[in-house]
């Protein structure tokens, strides 16, 4: 696959996941390199970041 085509559908995968936090008012951060908006994260800690990969 191009990389158009990986970029589409990690964009897909993302906008799936955040209609299902939506539901339940779980804040999800803006990704604007896809083009998902959301919430403005600035506050982070990089030790409360657990890799998930």
């Amino acid at each position: 696959p191009t990389y158009e085509m990986k970029k589409e559908n990690w964009r897909n995968a993302i906008v799936n996941l955040k209609g299902v936090l939506d539901r339940y008012n779980i804040p999800f951060p803006a990704i604007p390199e896809v083009g998902i908006t959301g919430q403005e994260v600035s506050d982070t800690d990089m030790e409360d970041i657990i890799p998930v990969f």
